[in-house]
Formats: C-alpha cells, sequence, structure tokens
C-alpha cells in the first residue's frame, strides 16, 4: 500500500507542478488536462492518505523482552 500512495502522491504532485510552470504533461494524467491542477492535489493526498493510513494500521513492533 505504501508503494502504490507513494506513487500517487509523485504523480499526483508532479502533474500539478508541471502543468503550472511548464507545457509538459505526464502521460498516466493526459486524459485529465481539463481538470488539472484540481485532480493532481486530490491524486497527490489520496497518495499521502494511503501512506498515513498504512502507518497507523501497520502493528507495532513489540520489543523483546530482557
Amino acid at each position: 500500500m505504501v508503494r502504490i500512495g507513494t506513487f500517487l502522491a509523485v504523480v499526483g504532485f508532479l502533474s500539478v507542478i508541471l502543468y503550472s510552470f511548464t507545457d509538459y504533461r505526464i502521460a498516466i494524467l493526459s486524459w485529465a488536462d481539463p481538470y488539472q491542477p484540481l485532480l493532481g492535489i486530490v491524486v497527490g493526498i489520496v497518495g499521502v492518505g494511503l501512506i498515513v493510513v498504512n502507518k497507523f494500521m501497520s502493528k507495532p513492533r513489540e520489543e523483546p523482552a530482557s
């Protein structure tokens, strides 16, 4: 889940930056050009959310008893 979250966060936020400052578009989100930069922000936030949810849902490691 962390890999998917990282991918979404990078692609989403990178698409916002590229849309705002250059004429380059990421091919995977080129269909959503009319919805940029809002869609890129949403995709990035969903990715960060997946990473945060994974951190909270993972079991804390138990320390060995000494």
